[in-house]
């Protein structure tokens, strides 16, 4: 089983309605949507390294090492609750596929230490299929890119 994130509510209802509609060609698909970022950067005052007053700060500020926070901590657990509680081989990111896109994966898989999971994302090569992470995990299954038309707007 499949879990798809997709960046805003409207995304995930044509996806799931147009997949609904395509027979399923990889099997059971669980859908999520986020609402934009979900997960940020913590402040300046959230690092106890800077519990100092802003005259005696030394710029620039960039701490030992960055630290991520929920913003919607409902949508967080949520997600994380859909995880550990279902049997999941991978998860279909449905984010934007531009910088701010991935970033808003990127800090919602870190927050969750989902780094290890496989994560598929759109082709945007033109390939009408899927890219594998950089790490070499595979493809999804024969059948469940572009070409089995989930994502055609036609079927929607």
């Amino acid at each position: 089983m499949l879990l798809y994130i997709a960046e805003k509510p409207s995304t995930m209802i044509l996806v799931k309605k147009a997949y609904e509609r395509s027979n399923k060609p990889c099997g059971d698909i669980t859908f999520v949507a986020l609402a934009g970022h979900v997960c940020g950067l913590m402040e300046p005052k959230e690092y106890s390294q800077w519990n100092l007053k802003w005259k005696d700060l030394k710029l620039p500020m960039v701490p030992d090492s960055f630290r991520i926070k929920s913003i919607k901590p409902d949508l967080v657990k949520k997600i994380r609750d859909l995880i550990k509680s279902g049997d999941y081989e991978g998860i279909i990111v449905g984010t934007d596929s531009d910088v701010e896109g991935n970033g808003i994966y990127a800090l919602l898989e870190k927050n969750l230490h989902l780094e290890k999971m496989k994560a598929y994302r759109p082709d945007r090569q033109g390939n009408h299929g899927f890219l594998q992470k950089p790490d070499g995990l595979p493809y999804l299954p024969q059948g469940c890119g572009y070409d089995a038309g989930i994502l055609d707007p036609g079927t929607i």
